[in-house]
């Protein structure tokens, strides 16, 4: 697929907008592009992921176990087929994990067969702090309740 300058400029500028970390690779799986979120969240820039392949990127990307799940998906991904969308721990330039979620969808050509993948990662970490604060309100709340409880048999008695 050719496209024209103006509207790989266009792309680029509305994949940047994204806040999620976006890759967009051909049907091989050869990284064309990654977006600016992608970088900031991982500290890969996009000359550094541009040209390599996805199998080869998740060994720097994933923990060893996830990598080959990620692999597993990305030969799905080559037959057309896209995978559900699934929590993983990215890894960072700098070894930060960062626990995201990724999804997969494909650009299609007239015909309807996929031309380019991508690959968007959507950072949940602050999800998953949000997620510590109620189970910690939790036990407080628990806490309370049997305390209330004890009070309220100490009132009857």
């Amino acid at each position: 697929m050719t496209i024209s300058p103006e509207l790989n400029r266009e792309r680029a500028a509305i994949a940047d907008a994204l806040t999620d970390g976006l890759i967009i690779a051909d049907m091989s799986c050869r990284v064309n592009f990654v977006n600016s979120a992608f970088s900031r969240m991982t500290g890969y820039r996009s000359n550094e992921m541009s040209g390599r392949l996805l199998q080869e990127l998740s060994g720097v990307l994933l923990e060893q176990e996830v990598a080959r799940w990620f692999n597993d998906r990305i030969d799905r991904v080559k037959d057309g087929q896209t995978p559900e969308m699934e929590p993983l721990l990215l890894v960072a330039k700098d070894g930060r994990k960062i626990p995201a979620t990724c999804n997969v969808a494909f650009v299609k050509d007239a015909a309807g067969k996929p031309e380019e993948t991508i690959i968007v990662f959507k950072d949940i970490s602050g999800y998953r702090h949000v997620e510590q604060e109620l189970r910690n309100a939790n036990i407080l709340l628990s806490k309370a309740m049997t305390d209330l409880k004890r009070t309220q048999k100490q009132v009857i008695q």
